[in-house]
């Protein structure tokens, strides 16, 4: 991706209710400081050192991917997790998964990792959410983050019960890790954040294009109401800032921007 901005900057009028796009992309809701509380970075350390040497790959990607292949059972838990026996290498393991590394194991020695304990040491390291490191190419980190998000979803989903994992999210996979129900107003939030006419699913390219849009918003001096899109260049990581301008935006104009970017890099 260049360093050029969006095709057409644009204000944007926030609202009161929260928007489709922070419900459903971790890549957004996640950034928000409010969440953390734990200064270890071990995981996302182990992740930066791998990452390194892979191409548009940052370490919240990589830690989501490595903790996907390992991921076998909920262990009696609510939500998916990792123990050092899932991520030990073994004769046919993966000895390329940081997990099945000595450092990796020994982080797992302590107990069970989360999804959740990447993204509390992601925003620990970051300050919110780097889907991109310095050097790489922007919109195919975000697609990589985006891919290994929805894998990530999916797989847990699919653990639990749920058939059908296809690298996109439904409304059904939305359901399992945002808490909605099937009567909630957010029940048209694939058609609603639709940039493909596919309308039923989300795909990982859109799911990339919202990440960028997010990643160039910026607040509009002594406005409580707007927020502006494409004066700031998308640098790689949302921000807490970035997130909270994101939570309140209108879903449809926000659904314009990322729709730029859509239409340039994946239309």
């Amino acid at each position: 991706m260049s360093k050029e901005s969006l095709l057409n900057p644009a204000i944007v009028r926030s609202y009161q209710k929260t928007s489709g796009a922070y419900t459903v992309f971790r890549g957004i809701n996640e950034a928000k400081s409010s969440y953390s509380d734990t200064t270890d970075t071990s995981i996302i350390d182990l992740a930066s050192k791998k990452a390194s040497g892979e191409k548009n790959t940052s370490a919240i990607t990589t830690a989501l991917e490595d903790f996907s292949e390992s991921f076998k059972s909920f262990h009696g838990e609510d939500h998916s997790n990792i123990t050092a026996k899932d991520a030990k290498a073994g004769l046919f393991g993966n000895k390329d998964n940081m997990f099945a590394t000595e450092e990796g194991q020994e982080i797992l020695s302590d107990g069970s990792v989360f999804q959740s304990d990447l993204f509390e040491q992601e925003r620990a390291k970051h300050g919110g959410i780097q889907y991109s490191q310095d050097g790489l190419n922007l919109v195919e980190s975000a697609l990589a983050f985006a891919k290994a998000d929805i894998e990530a979803i999916e797989k847990s989903a699919d653990k639990a019960g749920r058939v059908n994992a296809d690298g996109t999210l439904s409304y059904k996979d939305i359901i399992t890790y945002t808490g909605l129900k099937g009567d909630s107003e957010y029940n048209d939030v694939t058609q609603r954040l639709d940039l493909d006419g596919k309308g039923k699913e989300i795909s990982p390219e859109e799911y990339a294009c919202y990440l960028l849009a997010a990643d160039s918003v910026s607040a509009v001096e002594g406005s409580a109401y707007e927020v502006t899109f494409g004066q700031n260049q998308p640098d790689g990581i949302i921000t807490d800032e970035e997130a909270y301008l994101i939570e309140k935006c209108d879903d449809e104009q926000l659904k314009a921007i990322a729709k730029q970017y859509y239409d340039r890099y994946f239309g």
